[in-house]
């Protein structure tokens, strides 16, 4: 559903002492919210591999736009067509396999997502997080990474658990996210550009007639 749609991968980070997870907590944020302040767009291509139980139970490639404030347009082209697209009010997800388009309300739909941290500079939003960095990771499903940044809900809730963000020479090279279910998804990316202008029409919303909507907002 909406949250393999999106990512999922990465386990659990834990310090043993109180004070110091909150003292390294307030750095870590510091840190990370400097890095993606000074992404205001994102495009790439993805590889997306999800694991349950270690075994791999879905793969996925396509394309990723982001944009701030609260802007996503998830292109799925393989194994089938899908378009997920987060227009900063609404997140329309459009199958059209079925011909169907189910409508969330966006704020609701990431208030305990810990995507919402990478296109919103809010501090109250991020104070609904515990993040800890690392200068090396120890998952064995994403190698290569010279910092990692571990993003946990506070809500015990929350779909999707913790998320990952993987830098090489301070450049994201790879996502992950731990859901509620246990399943694993590493999404890598590739020809990533944070320069370039998007167009805005990317985060427009089309709906063909023939088309049912599920609108759950």
């Amino acid at each position: 559903m909406l949250k393999r749609t999106v990512f999922a991968v990465i386990g659990l980070i834990g310090l043993n002492n109180a004070s110091f997870a909150q003292d390294n907590n307030d750095l870590s944020q510091g840190e990370l919210k400097h890095l993606l302040s000074t992404i205001s767009v994102l495009s790439a291509d993805f590889a997306q591999t999800v694991y349950d139980q270690n075994e791999v139970v879905y793969e996925a490639q396509g394309h990723l736009y982001l944009s701030r404030p609260g802007k996503v347009r998830w292109e799925t082209e393989f194994p089938d067509e899908a378009l997920l697209i987060a227009d900063g009010e609404a997140i329309w997800n459009i199958d059209s396999f079925v011909e169907q388009v189910t409508v969330f309300d966006q704020a609701q739909a990431v208030n305990t997502n810990p995507i919402v941290l990478l296109t919103s500079q809010d501090d109250e939003v991020w104070q609904q997080f515990s993040i800890q960095q690392t200068n090396v990771s120890d998952e064995s499903l994403v190698t290569g990474a010279d910092n990692v940044y571990t993003i946990e809900s506070l809500n015990q809730d929350a779909q999707i658990r913790t998320l990952s963000l993987y830098l090489r020479d301070d450049t994201i090279f790879a996502i992950s996210t731990l859901d509620a279910q246990a399943q694993i998804s590493v999404l890598a990316l590739s020809n990533l550009d944070t320069k370039s202008p998007l167009k805005n029409d990317l985060f427009d919303v089309t709906i063909p007639d023939s088309y049912t909507i599920d609108d759950e907002r």
